[in-house]
């Protein structure tokens, strides 16, 4: 039987995709199915057989010391000789870990829209000098909310609900319309104690005008001390574990936070907050670490409290601003209705104006409330099933599988190594990294904090 011949290409674009490159025959040949794996020109590329077979064949001459030097990195796969351990050994990492960043791209993705979804719900209800309340700042699982998202609008010196407030302003133009004709004598009277009753209204609107803005200026400026004092927080949080680092690291370097010197402004500081004379121990990095953390998250609820008071005092404040205007633009109408200069059909035909425009926007703004909070519905069903994916993934990207394998490669290492009776060190103190950062096949355990350090670099 005459053998077969065929031409392939190698080494030039293609090889290893297309059926006339010879890697890809190769491959197939093998019974390998490559990989496809991101590169740092942010796209996928097959993990190259060039960068396995490094991992199949141990030099002579240096062994198992460099092995990994010798894997060619002109392919630009990000983190290649991981890639190609986790293809040679069968391990889940890869597709645990981009499974994870997917779902952490998805998230975000999911967390944009929300907030997206939310701004656009703010500005329709600010239309009508309304507020949205009960929906979240962040996306969760359980739509809808405990209490149910409302639209609320202002209503004299409180709030209703949006659509209690169409209602009513859809009665009020009902009662214009049917409103009869009266009068000259009746109707001047009428103006007259309707202008003394504006001017009275006007002057207590614009006093309350001037509390609500004090009392706004008082909320942006506890917000920016909110602000400030999460900076200030953020910043000591990563002092501490920038100290924490360098103390698993070995440094043996004085530090001024254990001097009792503040790092900033080199005060004296004392390392507790209770009376030196009880001699209390101060908390350890660790417990420092976790006190500022939850003094992180007990600030972040505040400034998004903050933020809701904001938005509230905002819209309450541009609702009142505006009836400040319209009680004057009213005002001065009434008195040249008196004067003679207007009749008082053109005030009433005004007043069906403002309200007739008021009722369009209010039904165009519930209208959006409605189609958004569908849309956070949809959001929340995503992040849910998102959350439920991620919670079913191992805790590291190592799987049970994974560790399974990586022990008994391990057990085989040392078996082997007391069958060539290696003494240089005990084979039981030598050990295969779970960690992807992978590094020393040495037990660490026996080390310095500073040696560890420098075998883990």
């Amino acid at each position: 039987m005459a053998a077969s011949q065929r031409d392939y290409f190698v080494r030039v674009g293609g090889a290893a995709r297309r059926e006339a490159g010879f890697h890809h025959w190769l491959a197939n040949f093998i019974g390998w199915k490559l990989p496809m794996v991101p590169t740092f020109r942010d796209e996928d590329s097959p993990l190259y057989l060039e960068c396995i077979f490094p991992l199949c064949i141990i030099e002579q001459k240096r062994g198992w010391a460099g092995f990994l030097s010798r894997i060619p990195t002109h392919f630009r796969i990000r983190d290649v000789a991981e890639r190609g351990i986790e293809f040679i050994l069968a391990l889940d990492t890869y597709a645990n870990s981009i499974a994870r960043q997917r779902l952490r791209e998805e998230q975000g993705r999911i967390k944009a829209e929300w907030q997206s979804t939310l701004a656009a719900l703010s500005n329709a209800s600010r239309t009508i000098n309304g507020v949205v309340n009960g929906v979240p700042g962040e996306p969760g699982s359980v739509w809808p909310p405990q209490p149910t998202p409302q639209m609320v609008v202002p209503s004299g010196d409180g709030w209703v609900i949006a659509r209690q407030g169409l209602q009513g302003a859809r009665r009020a133009l009902n009662e214009l319309q049917a409103k009869p004709a009266q009068a000259s004598e009746v109707r001047i009277e009428q103006i007259q104690t309707e202008l003394r009753w504006a001017e009275q209204s006007l002057r207590r609107d614009e006093y309350v005008l001037d509390e609500y803005l004090s009392e706004l200026e008082q909320q942006r400026e506890a917000l920016d001390n909110v602000d400030r004092r999460l900076a200030a927080i953020d910043q000591d949080l990563r002092r501490n574990k920038d100290t924490k680092r360098l103390r698993e690291f070995g440094s043996i370097l004085p530090l001024h936070v254990t001097q009792g010197e503040c790092p900033t402004c080199q005060q004296p500081l004392q390392d507790s907050l209770l009376t030196q004379a009880l001699e209390a121990a101060p908390m350890s990095l660790d417990d420092n670490i976790a006190f500022i953390e939850s003094q992180k998250a007990t600030f972040q609820a505040m400034r998004q409290n903050t933020l809701r008071l904001v938005a509230a005092k905002e819209a309450r404040f541009e609702a009142n601003q505006t009836r400040v205007e319209q009680k004057r633009t009213d005002i001065r109408m009434l008195r040249q209705t008196l004067m003679g200069e207007r009749t008082p059909a053109e005030r009433e035909i005004r007043q069906r104006l403002q309200l007739e425009e008021w009722i369009q926007k209010a039904e165009s703004a519930l209208a959006e409330f409605d189609g958004r909070l569908q849309q956070f519905s949809e959001l929340a069903a995503q992040w849910a099933d998102i959350q439920a994916t991620l919670r079913n993934l191992p805790e590291g990207d190592l799987s049970i599988a994974d560790a399974n394998k990586l022990s008994a490669l391990e057990g085989s290492m040392r078996q082997q190594l007391r069958e060539y009776r290696f003494e240089s060190l005990p084979p039981d103190s030598l050990s295969i990294s779970h960690d992807r950062s992978g590094q020393s096949t040495k037990n660490l355990s026996s080390r310095s904090p500073r040696q560890r350090a420098i075998l883990s670099a």
